[in-house]
């Protein structure tokens, strides 16, 4: 008679609580996961942002120059490359233009 009465109570129990309740539940359970998680990653990337900054604030002087030298490099390699497409751009337009003619 034990086991009967211990299954009549996990029966009862299972179905004591309306769906809509469990679901309510889960609901507000899966908005804290959430929200947790948005907030822990915000302040991560606060965190990132503070020792990027500290960081950028204890280079040297001549690494920052140096740092400014490559960027002008870089952009420089960039302007040399455009300027090349921008002639060929030009001599098609004019050998078009005198096609047409």
């Amino acid at each position: 008679m034990p086991v009967n009465t211990a299954r009549k109570a996990a029966v009862r129990a299972s179905t004591s609580w309306p769906t809509w309740k469990r679901m309510v539940w889960t609901g507000a359970f899966a908005a804290v996961t959430f929200v947790g998680t948005i907030y822990g990653a915000g302040l991560k990337t606060q965190q990132e942002w503070k020792t990027e900054r500290q960081r950028i604030q204890e280079v040297t002087m001549d690494e920052k120059m140096a740092a400014l030298e490559q960027r002008r490099a870089h952009l420089m390699k960039q302007k040399t490359q455009l300027e090349l497409k921008l002639d060929d751009l030009h001599s098609r337009m004019r050998e078009r233009g005198e096609q047409q003619q």
